[in-house]
């Protein structure tokens, strides 16, 4: 069964919330969220595939030993090329649902960056303060008071210097692309297709939220207060990107998260530079908390002071001319932004072409004279607004064809898609 949601006006008092952005669509079918979620996962296993090839071959050339099997499950921050194997394997996520969305015909793909159908850079680097705000805060607590509440002694830095430089290196370069990937299946994916698919606000609303945070929990590897932690931080994230219109907060958040504990954990000033499933008990709750809370009504307060969008119209977007660096900058694929240069040139061939008929309909319905619109001059009898639009002769009289509609005209460009 195909359901199918008729184009608002973009003057419409409705408004599309992030999670609802897919309804939005001129034409929207609900089986082609479930059509992006599959090619989206097929997509990820043959790219993680390639990943995987491609290590295993640099493996073999440089050390001539075939790819270690641990390297491809344990991430050990203080390993650089297992570092980067595990992190590209996130990381490539991003690609592969941008893909999936555009061959879906999900269009324009940039409805999963936010409701401006882009991604919103100047506000994404206002949220760098309030990131690093933030998790300063979890930091001091988590590094600082918690170990000397329960008397744990810091453990000095232990890997040796060129590792961890290489290890920062990648940490810097590919932790915050992992993190967007995160963002863009758990905060994005999900949460917009769940909010396609239940037609009512509320209801939708709390699905989009808590269905993703909890598979995204259930995705890490940890005990039972890690999962809660893990938990926390999600949760904050897609209210963060239901409350700001897009995904941007919720990257920048996560990316700068990861970046400190990868970096720290690179040290070995945790005791172990691998993730541990042991998590240290429910006193790791505090510090994340804190640090969600910080963020949360921070980036609050600076989405209001900076009065940003956070609702998109149903309609589609007006079609404009649309280079083509713009249109991969703000998430429109080529062969959209091709789309609409033709539809905007065909609408004003079209234009053009019915204000020659209209001249040539008032030129066959008057005679040529000193007094007619031709000349310039326009007698005071006649009314000048339909003599100059071609409004005083009516169709009945005209002795030319109605302007018959041609395969470019947008109005059956939009019936058609």
């Amino acid at each position: 069964m195909t359901q199918t949601v008729p184009p608002v006006d973009a003057r419409s008092p409705e408004r599309l919330e992030y999670h609802r952005l897919y309804r939005g669509q001129a034409e929207f079918r609900w089986w082609k969220g479930l059509v992006a979620a599959v090619l989206s996962a097929v997509f990820i296993l043959v790219a993680s595939s390639s990943v995987l090839l491609v290590f295993a071959i640099v493996e073999q050339l440089t050390t001539g030993q075939p790819l270690r099997a641990e390297s491809a499950v344990a991430l050990d921050a203080a390993d650089p090329m297992a570092l980067l194997q595990n992190l590209t394997l996130i990381a490539i996520w991003t690609p592969c649902i941008l893909l999936a969305l555009w061959v879906s015909g999900i269009k324009p793909v940039g409805r999963i960056h936010s409701v401006s159908f882009g991604l919103r850079w100047r506000w994404m680097l206002s949220c760098l303060v309030p990131a690093f705000g933030a998790t300063a805060v979890m930091m001091l607590i988590g590094a600082v008071i918690i170990p000397a509440i329960i008397g744990e002694p810091l453990v000095a830095p232990s890997t040796p210097a060129v590792l961890l430089a290489q290890s920062l290196l990648v940490i810097v370069i590919v932790v915050p692309l992992q993190a967007a990937a995160e963002e863009y299946v758990f905060r994005g994916l999900l949460a917009q297709l769940i909010g396609a698919w239940i037609p009512w606000r509320t209801a939708g609303l709390v699905l989009a939220l808590v269905a993703p945070t909890l598979v995204f929990a259930l995705a890490h590897n940890y005990d039972i207060w890690g999962l809660l932690d893990v938990a926390i931080f999600g949760i904050t994230a897609a209210w963060v990107t239901w409350r700001t219109g897009g995904l941007e907060a919720a990257i920048v958040l996560h990316a700068v998260n990861n970046v400190v504990l990868f970096a720290v954990m690179s040290t070995g000033a945790n005791g172990s530079t691998s993730v541990q499933t042991e998590t240290g008990g429910p006193i790791i709750l505090i510090g994340t908390a804190a640090m969600m809370v910080t963020f949360a009504l921070w980036i609050d307060r600076l989405r209001r002071n900076n009065d940003l969008a956070t609702t998109a119209a149903p309609s589609a977007p007006a079609q404009r001319r649309i280079s083509a660096f713009a249109a991969l900058a703000g998430g429109l694929p080529l062969g959209d932004a091709q789309t609409a240069r033709n539809d905007s040139a065909a609408a004003t061939s079209d234009s053009q072409t019915a204000r020659n008929d209209s001249t040539a309909t008032s030129n066959d319905s008057q005679p040529a004279s000193l007094d007619s619109p031709a000349s310039g001059r326009v007698d005071p009898v006649d009314d000048p607004t339909e003599a100059g639009s071609g409004r005083g002769t009516s169709a009945a009289t005209s002795d030319l064809p109605a302007h018959p509609p041609t395969d470019d005209d947008p109005n059956r460009t939009a019936r058609n898609s």
